[in-house]
């Protein structure tokens, strides 16, 4: 057995594919670490900002749903051929407060972002809105929801 062919062979091949294996994990923990860093660093900023004399308008397992809800709807059309600004809009508008939109932005976190069918980086909500509404129309409208609602941030 020590001087089988296969096996001079077989060694180097495992350490090969070990490190390689190794290499591509590591490099999604760093990858995936980047972005929940991020996350955590956009999620203590929302709280700094949050109004403490205000309520969350909703519990916050919404604001989640709700962050769900707006990531599927820019993939409602086949292929990334469209966002369903309805259903955008409409989440918006339930939104009531500063703390809200806060706390929507919050739950959203930083997501995964997906153009054509291809991984196009990481994106926060209002980034993601940016890339959705090549024309300025959706954050035109979002912004008018805003305005009527009270709330005094603007995309």
């Amino acid at each position: 057995m020590k001087n089988n062919p296969y096996l001079a062979f077989l060694k180097p091949a495992l350490v090969v594919m070990g490190l390689t294996v190794g290499g591509f994990v590591a490099y999604r923990l760093i990858k995936r670490g980047g972005a929940l860093g991020r996350q955590i660093k956009e999620g203590r900023e929302f709280e700094k900002e949050k109004d403490p004399s205000k309520k969350l308008s909703y519990p916050p397992t919404q604001y989640k749903s709700w962050g769900d809800t707006l990531e599927e709807a820019w993939y409602e059309y086949p292929f990334g051929l469209g966002t369903v600004e309805e259903t955008v809009y409409n989440i918006i508008r339930k939104l009531k407060n500063n703390n809200d939109w806060l706390e929507l932005q919050k739950a959203y976190g930083v997501r995964q972002y997906y153009s054509g069918g291809f991984a196009a980086g990481n994106k926060t909500l209002v980034e993601a809105i940016a890339v959705e509404d090549e024309g300025g129309e959706m954050r035109k409208k979002i912004n008018e929801i805003f305005k009527s609602k009270g709330i005094t941030y603007r995309i």
